[in-house]
């Protein structure tokens, strides 16, 4: 009976180590974190990949003006070109 008693007290004593040990190692690898801050983190999350997402297509718009603008600048200066020509011609006929 006593060493029934004793094999008891040494399986409760090793299953009270193993519980110290697991909780351990979910507050350190952060398991034991509570639904809310699950919550937050998956919404942080949500937000970095939404603000990402917004990124790029500000990129790409950005993108899209700039070589709008360009293009309008050199029609505008091909038009520029094109006037200053005709007055050299008008000039070379004048003398």
């Amino acid at each position: 009976m006593r060493k029934g008693k004793n094999k008891t007290e040494e399986d409760l004593d090793n299953l009270k180590t193993d519980y110290k040990k697991l909780r351990l190692s979910i507050r350190t690898t952060g398991l034991g974190k509570t639904l809310k801050q699950w919550r937050d983190l998956l919404e942080r999350e949500n937000e970095k990949v939404g603000l990402r997402a917004r990124v790029v297509e500000l990129e790409r718009s950005l993108y899209q003006y700039h070589s709008r603008n360009s293009a309008i600048e050199f029609k505008g200066n091909l038009n520029k070109i094109e006037e200053l020509k005709r007055k050299i011609e008008e000039l070379e006929t004048a003398l």
